[in-house]
């Protein structure tokens, strides 16, 4: 049985947390339950797993194999479900979790609160993105066994979310010693590591792990992930039958409809340009500006996605808190680019783009539209795990990317990409009127009127280019229906689908 709390928007649940407390209202909602887990999940895909760290994976893809969170997100990217925590209750003091009995980890150390702590400790004390999340967390105690208490101070509108959705995985206290969970990790998920058939960077292997407490709503018995870093070769893997599902290009999911394969996407990330350097190469708001108004992110879209995106006008979609319907975004007008770079002085700009493979369109049409107008993009091209080993750092001046820590509000997207300390700002760039403006808008009680400034700060992050090129970027699937039914994506999940909820036809 699965157990499900009630729908919530982003914008709705900050209101309400900030004003009362919030209690997960548990449910009880049916599914066809499986007999047992059956069949092999061959699922190909262009990115190698090295280790099961937790913290510095750019997706899911693998980990959700493995590891679970407190709560869990339903396939909309919206509708918070309960996993490991029962049930919550969310004061302005206090995040608290009723947890799940009778749960373990692969390696039969009992799941209970003292280990969710050590977890959560774990990530809060890191140095990396997820950090950020446990700003307002001034403890983490566990009173019993299956109580875990956040302690909280000061409003937290967005913590509940980011446990959802960020890094919050838990795994086996024993193998947080020596870090022997990067080669021998013990989650809680539906499958278990097979080391004996795994082989990092080439092949990953899981099983269905018998002690598992939710094991009649798990399909596949066996999930197989392999690595094919070639798009062609995987889109021909798929087609030959050596893997079921396969992560495609757009241009390529598109070609396999015809070898009675389906397609399947979902929008997974909202992308934009990064000028991460406004202390040097961007910190004349001009030149930001010019570069605003020379590219186009339309033809990307086309060109590298096959059409599976779209063009945003702005950071935050609708029902995110700070999300502001009234801007409109910056479209391409060469000549006014041009006026806004004379405005500058006329400076003679040239940076270092990198990219990887799957990227690489987009740098190249970008190095396009600002040589229209003098501004000179030299591309680096690195391999998918140099990239993400390196894209929040300060090598590069610009990039285009996005990030998870950006996704539930104004307040999230502030502190990664402008604060203080904020991990999307590498270059430590500062931004006074900026931070006042949010320290004012986190001293209103009143929630409508804290949206409204929330609204306020992302329309100066507009109208300062601070950030601009906005547009979604579908994850695409192509699977053989003869092989795998019931696929179903998660939005705004990259790389992501529910591996579980699939069936194998044997």
């Amino acid at each position: 049985m699965i157990t499900r709390p009630f729908h919530t928007t982003r914008r709705a649940f900050q209101a309400t947390a900030l004003a009362s407390t919030i209690l997960a209202a548990v449910a009880s909602t049916t599914t066809d339950a499986f007999a047992d887990p059956s069949g092999t999940l061959r699922f190909g895909i262009d990115s190698p797993l090295n280790d099961w760290e937790i913290l510095n994976k750019p997706g899911e893809a693998y980990l959700a194999l493995l590891f679970e969170g407190l709560v869990d997100v339903a396939a909309d990217g919206a509708t918070l479900l309960p996993k490991l925590a029962e049930s919550w209750e969310q004061t302005e003091t206090a995040l608290t979790f009723k947890l799940r009995p009778g749960v373990v980890f692969h390696d039969g150390t009992p799941f209970n609160a003292d280990a969710a702590r050590i977890n959560l400790e774990r990530t809060r004390s890191s140095k990396s993105q997820y950090a950020a999340m446990f700003e307002r967390v001034s403890a983490i105690t566990a009173p019993s066994d299956h109580e875990l208490v956040l302690e909280l101070s000061g409003p937290a509108p967005t913590l509940l979310q980011n446990l959802a959705s960020r890094g919050a995985w838990f795994m086996s206290p024993a193998t947080l010693e020596d870090e022997k969970f990067k080669t021998e990790p013990a989650g809680t998920g539906p499958w278990t590591f097979n080391t004996t058939e795994s082989q990092f960077g080439t092949k990953i292997v899981v099983d269905a792990f018998d002690d598992y407490y939710d094991r009649d709503n798990v399909g596949p018995a066996r999930v197989e992930m392999l690595t094919i870093n070639d798009p062609n070769t995987l889109s021909n893997a798929l087609i030959t039958g050596q893997v079921d599902v396969a992560q495609l290009p757009g241009d390529l999911a598109k070609a396999v409809e015809f070898q009675q394969l389906e397609v399947a996407s979902a929008p997974s990330m909202l992308m934009h340009v990064l000028m991460l350097d406004r202390n040097e190469t961007f910190a004349d708001e001009n030149v930001r500006k010019a570069i605003c108004t020379a590219i186009n992110v339309q033809p990307w879209i086309d060109a590298a996605l096959a059409g599976y995106g779209k063009v945003a006008t702005q950071r935050l979609s609708a029902g995110m808190p700070g999300h502001n319907p009234d801007l409109v975004g910056y479209t391409q007008n060469i000549e006014e680019a041009k006026t806004y770079l004379a405005a500058a002085g006329d400076p003679k700009i040239s940076f270092t783009l990198p990219t990887y493979p799957r990227g690489q369109q987009f740098a190249q049409l970008m190095r396009s539209q600002l040589g229209q107008i003098g501004i000179e993009v030299n591309i680096e091209l690195l391999s998918a795990g140099q990239y993400f080993t390196y894209y929040q750092s300060n090598r590069y001046p610009m990039q285009i990317n996005t990030s998870a820590a950006e996704s539930y509000g104004a307040y999230d997207y502030y502190k990664f990409r402008f604060g203080p300390g904020g991990v999307g700002n590498p270059f430590d760039v500062a931004a006074p009127e900026l931070d006042a403006l949010v320290e004012e808008t986190l001293a209103i009680s009143d929630p409508d009127e804290q949206e409204k400034g929330w609204q306020d700060v992302v329309k100066f992050i507009e109208d300062r280019a601070l950030d601009c090129g906005f547009f979604e970027q579908n994850t695409v699937w192509a699977y053989n229906p003869k092989k795998v039914e019931n696929f179903v994506p998660t939005v705004m999940k990259p790389t992501v689908f529910r591996y579980a909820e699939a069936r194998i036809v044997e």
